[in-house]
């Protein structure tokens, strides 16, 4: 038992309160009707109850490990957290994953720019430039870019993100990695 005191004070005052709880419990259980031996047995298991609960030791509050939030893009973590913060429960996608899908269409736009270096165009494509707006369409649809401009007030629907996410997974295919080989 830890931190109880050496007088025993706190005990004494937990243990008449548990007294008085179970006395009041037995007492009102026989008002209402329950004869005088259940009701008296009532009281005991409240009493037990109570006595069994002051003996167990106290521990301390479990403490949940920090979960650094510098990982590497696509780990499980980072599938798990935007999953979660997809759905609402008015259907809506969430501020946070239109936020991370906004992210990852400036990583494509300046894929596609880099792209265009050859050609001659090196001016980067900006989602919140309003002249970049008629290139930004043909390259991934109104709908798309509308999901993409989508304020906290009137959040896309799952569908609408579903969409934009085929769109900017088909405006540039990301660098295949390389696979490992197995030798046996």
């Amino acid at each position: 038992m830890t931190e109880r005191g050496s007088s025993g004070t706190p005990w004494r005052g937990r243990l008449t309160g548990l007294i008085v709880l179970a006395v009041l419990t037995g007492g009102v259980a026989w008002y209402v009707g329950v004869d005088g031996w259940h009701a008296s047995v009532i009281a005991a298991a409240v009493l037990a109850v109570g006595l069994i609960w002051m003996a167990l030791p106290e521990r301390p509050p479990s403490i949940w490990p920090f979960e650094s939030q510098a990982k590497d893009d696509g780990n499980r973590n980072d599938v798990n957290r935007l999953s979660w913060s997809l759905r609402t429960r008015k259907r809506r996608v969430r501020p946070e994953a239109v936020r991370r899908i906004r992210k990852l269409a400036a990583q494509r736009l300046e894929a596609v720019r880099q792209e265009a270096v050859g050609q001659g165009d090196a001016r980067p494509l900006d989602l919140d430039d309003p002249a970049d707006r008629v290139s930004i369409e043909r390259l991934i649809g109104s709908r798309a870019y509308r999901t993409l401009r989508s304020n906290p007030v009137r959040q896309p629907t799952f569908a609408d993100v579903e969409q934009c996410l085929d769109a900017l997974s088909a405006l540039v295919e990301p660098v295949s990695t390389t696979t490992r080989k197995r030798t046996p």
